[in-house]
């Protein structure tokens, strides 16, 4: 199970395909915490296996006006023998737009262990990728990239601040970002509405989205991954699944802080 892949959960959401990329008010303020529990279905059971984590910060100094993310995907401990991940994620986007300009990916799931470290210049439209893995040795490419292109994690705070309200049930849209070393086009599909619970009871309005994952990762061929996030201006990832080649894996908002705003429950 890899918590890399997991982290596209969170990341569904539509973005402007041209022009000016950011045009809502952000949907988080620095010092924003989440934290969410990963678990595995095998079998008739579901077995708590990971848990996933993101940090907003602000910096300062000569890099202050840009906005400090962390994500984090670790296997538990008693699930290491199994599959063992330690995944980390960093990147620095404007204050303003959150146009990326530095990203840093550190995983290792079972026995793959990758980097991938991107310099964005958004003046010319490229990006310096700086990748090496089990698999392949250290190489330096540079990549051109359209506007509103950005990394996986910046994607994931970016989108959140989207407006959503003008999407009906069955609408496509997709999303630019570059995933190892490989600028793609992620497609989307809006669902609607809909009340979920999470694995401690508590019940909130959401909004679905899914998308198709690429054959050859731990998705089985033509899966989606589906992801409710809250039906608020802050769009907090509520909950994600998807089944996978050896059962089903999912995701559930654990714990927060620091939000910009209070997040609505329905019912505990």
């Amino acid at each position: 199970m890899s918590q890399h892949r997991l982290l596209l959960f969170l990341m569904i959401f539509p973005v402007i395909a041209s022009g000016q990329c950011l045009k809502q008010d952000l949907a988080f303020r620095s010092g924003e915490h989440l934290s969410h529990k990963v678990y595995f279905h095998w079998g008739l059971l579901w077995l708590e296996a990971g848990e996933l984590g993101f940090r907003v910060d602000t910096l300062t100094g000569e890099a202050h006006g840009l906005y400090h993310f962390t994500g984090t995907g670790n296997s538990l401990s008693v699930f290491d023998w199994f599959f063992r991940v330690r995944n980390e994620f960093v990147s620095h986007a404007g204050a303003g737009d959150l146009s990326p300009e530095y990203y840093l990916q550190n995983t290792s799931e079972g026995g793959f262990r990758a980097r991938n470290v991107y310099h964005f210049d958004n003046e010319l439209g490229t990006v310096v990728a700086h990748t090496e893995s089990s698999r392949q040795p250290f190489r330096t490419d540079t990549l051109t990239v359209p506007p509103c292109t950005f990394d996986p994690l910046t994607a994931v705070y970016y989108t959140r601040s989207m407006d959503f309200s003008s999407c009906h049930p069955g609408d496509t849209m997709g999303i630019r970002m570059i995933i190892d070393n490989h600028p793609v086009t992620i497609h989307i599909r809006y669902h609607g509405r809909e009340i979920v619970r999470d694995d401690s009871g508590r019940s909130y309005l959401c909004i679905r989205f899914s998308a198709p994952m690429p054959e050859g990762t731990i998705f089985r061929p033509h899966e989606e991954l589906h992801v409710w996030v809250s039906d608020d201006p802050m769009h907090i990832p509520i909950k994600a699944e998807a089944r996978i080649v050896v059962g089903s894996v999912r995701a559930y908002l654990s714990s927060w802080s620091g939000l910009a705003g209070e997040l609505p429950v329905i019912a505990d």
